[in-house]
């Protein structure tokens, strides 16, 4: 008989250790802890209707998946997601379904990719490598970097390994004069704002370099046309669309160009005649003043950055031209649009969820804005330095170009620091 109860009782507390879930508690987040945090730190969750087989429970940060380290009832242990960023946390077990509801605070986690700080035009492995103010960066799909690399005229190439060669290039023959902002399209061409040469090249995937359009000779001017027959002043700008449309900030001009599939470049917003100005509205009557970098995103918006106006500003599908963010006042704030503040924004990219990044240049920083247009600091400080860290505490010198690739990963023209910097 003794057996028998003995047997009854481990059985009940073999039962009760493979419980999964206390399902007379409803599934809730009460708190979780820290409230801000980089990748792979530990958060922990308080709340109930947890399930004690970590299995049981899936934990996302937006769209990113966190591995569960330990569970109970009433707690979880989870490790934060590479690019989680700021958000919502979600907790499903079964099919119930939570979200906490204040906001999860992401930290970025600033490293370096390449170059080794020194100023020069070595090719190596990462560190090893030597840019010379670079100024664009441009991602391709399978994870190669490409790197305006200004100072020694020069487009370079960075592959998922970290080893930097030069794609197009040769010393002491200028092809470039001043390569600005860089971008790519599907089909892998380069497309670069070619600043001093007053013109846009085109680099196929096998290096091929030709003049998509602008003056042959290098001559300044206003002047919609076909290929060659146009005109550009200091272009600093360029992206590229889903259907082949490339659009050029063309900054002396205070305009936004777009070159067609067949060539032709016409004038995309603000007015070409020479004066620049402050205005939203209709694109052709709207105005700019010394727009420098532009992004479009899939639904077609082209995002601006106008640093004479230290706005962000952002065109939309049907032609509208309005301020994203900025109160057209140099300086430095977070928060919504209207009341956000840049100094001298320089580079522009746009992820798939529809955030925009901005690297904003005199602050030292690196900028976000929302789909909603809030307006948040991802990383640096306004001391400009070299320091890979995580958040404010990692240092920029005068960021000049951006790019996100299709991971979620941010790089950076680091350009005083001569380094192409990563952000996670």
């Amino acid at each position: 008989m003794k057996i028998v109860l003995l047997s009854m009782m481990m059985a009940g507390v073999l039962a009760a250790c493979h419980k999964k879930t206390d399902t007379s508690a409803p599934l809730r987040i009460n708190t979780f802890f820290p409230s801000s945090a980089a990748s792979d730190s530990l958060l922990h969750i308080s709340g109930s209707g947890f399930s004690r087989n970590i299995a049981d429970n899936v934990v996302t940060f937006n769209d990113k998946t966190a591995i569960v380290t330990a569970a109970t009832d009433t707690s979880l242990t989870v490790k934060v997601p590479a690019g989680a960023g700021d958000g919502k946390i979600n907790v499903k077990v079964g099919g119930q379904s939570v979200e906490a509801s204040t906001e999860f605070t992401y930290i970025y986690t600033v490293s370096t990719l390449a170059g080794s700080g020194a100023p020069g035009n070595i090719d190596a492995m990462g560190k090893d490598a030597r840019f010379a103010g670079p100024a664009g960066v441009a991602a391709d799909i399978v994870g190669n970097i490409f790197v305006s690399d200004r100072g020694n005229d020069f487009i370079r190439k960075i592959a998922p390994d970290g080893n930097v060669t030069t794609f197009v290039g040769i010393q002491g023959l200028a092809i470039f004069a001043f390569p600005h902002q860089i971008a790519m399209d599907t089909a892998g061409n380069v497309y670069v704002a070619d600043e001093d040469y007053h013109r846009i090249d085109k680099i196929t995937p096998d290096g091929h370099v030709s003049i998509l359009a602008g003056d042959p000779d290098g001559a300044y001017g206003a002047r919609d046309g076909i290929g060659t027959a146009a005109q550009f002043h200091n272009p600093q700008g360029v992206a590229v669309d889903k259907f082949g449309n490339v659009f050029v900030a063309d900054t002396y001009n205070s305009v936004i160009r777009k070159i067609d599939p067949n060539g032709l470049v016409t004038t995309y917003a603000g007015q070409l005649n020479g004066l620049g100005g402050f205005k939203d509205g209709p694109a052709a009557s709207a105005k700019f003043l010394t727009p420098v970098s532009v992004a479009v995103d899939a639904g077609n918006n082209v995002y601006v950055t106008d640093p004479g106006n230290q706005r962000i500003r952002v065109i939309n599908a049907a032609g509208i031209v309005r301020t994203l963010a900025g109160t057209g006042v140099e300086g430095y704030a977070d928060g919504a649009g209207a009341t956000a503040k840049f100094d001298n924004p320089d580079g522009v990219a746009v992820d798939a969820m529809g955030n925009v990044y901005i690297a904003d240049r005199y602050n030292h920083r690196i900028r976000k804005i929302t789909s909603s247009g809030v307006v948040s600091t991802v990383a640096g400080n306004p001391t400009p330095g070299f320091a890979d860290a995580a958040g404010a505490a990692a240092m920029f010198n005068y960021p000049s170009g951006v790019v996100v690739d299709a991971k979620g990963t941010i790089y950076v023209a680091d350009q005083l620091n001569n380094r192409i910097r990563k952000i996670q």
